[in-house]
Order: C-alpha cells, then structure tokens, then sequence
C-alpha cells in the first residue's frame, strides 16, 4: 500500500527498520520527491520521499497516525 509522507534525510535500514519493530508493515520501496518509484533501496541509501510503499496484512492496515508518529518520534517526517 501508498502512504503519503514527507521524508527527509533517512537513511533506508532506519526506515524499515522502524516500521517493522512497529508493527506497520513491511517496506518495500518509495516514491522520491520528483515522483521517481524506487523498490528494494540498499541499506544505507538516503531518502526523500513523499511516499513510503508497505506490505501490509488486509487485518492490520496502519493508520496514517499510526505511520507518522513512528516517523515523527523519530525526527524523520514532517
């Protein structure tokens, strides 16, 4: 699934590592700022992003709250 988010500077494994250990699905790649889809980024690429894309199970859909504060809380997203 898309979820629209603006990410600046973070590094991918921070990334998806986050969302994993919070429950929010599996990422699987983003949407740069220019609109370029970029999937299964290496580890330590930097993103930009104004959409994350995640695996996720039809029962356990985050809620765009829910993505945020992980990011947020992290200093990632805005």
């Amino acid at each position: 699934m898309r979820f629209d988010i603006d990410l600046k500077s973070i590094k991918w494994s921070s990334l998806a590592c986050a969302a994993i250990k919070d429950g929010l699905g599996i990422p699987l790649g983003y949407i740069s700022q220019e609109g370029r889809i970029s999937t299964n980024p290496a580890p330590d690429d930097e993103v930009f992003a104004k959409a994350i894309l995640l695996l996720v199970h039809y029962k356990h859909v985050p809620t765009m709250g829910k993505i945020r504060n992980c990011l947020q809380s992290l200093g990632w997203a805005s």
